[in-house]
């Protein structure tokens, strides 16, 4: 059962070193113990991790691999694993369809794609398509 914040009880709330930029695209999340693929927004995204709007409630530690979408095309899709750091339950009135959030760390920062992060975050900005608003 997830409460409304179980983290680890050594870690800090951003403990991030790298740039974070708040977009929003989907991402297709496979946990290393399902063969079913979920369905999430990632909400903002750095080299190091990501925090994704989920509708499923994952637990800190599950191993994740993220298939991430930042154009429209299928073939340009980012893949990353890692693992679950920080769950939390969204407000209800923030909630209806991402009911939960999930930090993910990579297990490597993401190589030669800062750039590409960026000019999403800019161009969703720009259009007013910020997620959880």
């Amino acid at each position: 059962m997830v409460g409304p914040r179980s983290e680890p009880p050594d870690s800090s709330k951003d403990r991030r070193t790298e740039t974070r930029h708040v977009a929003c695209f989907a991402t297709e999340v496979m946990r290393e113990d399902r063969d079913k693929l979920d369905v999430a927004l990632i909400y903002d995204l750095s080299a190091g991790g990501a925090l994704l709007l989920t509708r499923r409630a994952y637990a800190v530690g599950d191993r994740v691999t993220l298939a991430m979408y930042t154009t429209s095309s299928e073939e340009s899709a980012r893949s990353a694993s890692g693992r679950v750091v920080r769950v939390e339950r969204r407000e209800h009135d923030r909630s209806d369809l991402w009911r939960h959030s999930a930090a993910v760390q990579f297990d490597a920062p993401l190589v030669g794609f800062e750039d590409d992060i960026a000019a999403v975050a800019a161009e969703r900005a720009k259009r007013g398509l910020h997620p959880g608003a």
